[in-house]
């Protein structure tokens, strides 16, 4: 390939440049809705990821028990989606692509989609919420959910 050939147009070399070429006026509000949804949605979340294996590792004891619970397993992956969620905004930019089907009523695909991601969140932060594996009774003794959403009488999530 000779000199004249090669071009300086960075969007014909890479797709996902040559989509966030095509939004142009419009990454006005999708790069501060990007920024939004990363540190308010996935940031937080990351963090009580985190925080949610350390403590589930720290009663290593029950760990045999805790990985054949039903509810540990719905909360381990509630978890997990609750941090990878937020990344479908990043689908935004096949919208404004003028050969895609959404093209038309992009707008309203944009709006749908971040909306039923945050949707997403707050519903999954239930599930987690129902579903922590470990529960204190009255005396302060510690017991393993099995069934997501239904503890023991008087029990209540321990951290």
């Amino acid at each position: 390939m000779d000199r004249a050939e090669r071009t300086n147009d960075i969007s014909e070399a890479l797709p996902a440049a040559r989509m966030l070429t095509n939004m142009r006026w419009n990454l006005i509000w999708y790069l501060p809705l990007v920024v939004y949804f990363i540190l308010r949605l996935f940031w937080p979340n990351a963090e009580l990821y985190w925080e949610g294996l350390v403590s589930t590792f720290r009663h290593y004891g029950e760990f045999v028990l805790l990985a054949l619970s039903p509810a540990f397993g719905l909360w381990l992956a509630a978890l997990h989606a609750l941090c990878v969620a937020p990344f479908a905004i990043l689908i935004v930019p096949f919208f404004f692509q003028p050969e895609s089907t959404y093209y038309p009523r992009r707008y309203l695909w944009s709006f749908l989609l971040a909306a039923s991601t945050y949707g997403t969140c707050l519903l999954l932060v239930w599930v987690i919420l129902g579903s922590w594996p470990f529960l204190t009774d009255g005396s302060r003794h510690i017991r393993i959910r099995t069934i997501p959403f239904i503890g023991c009488n008087g029990c209540e999530p321990i951290q």
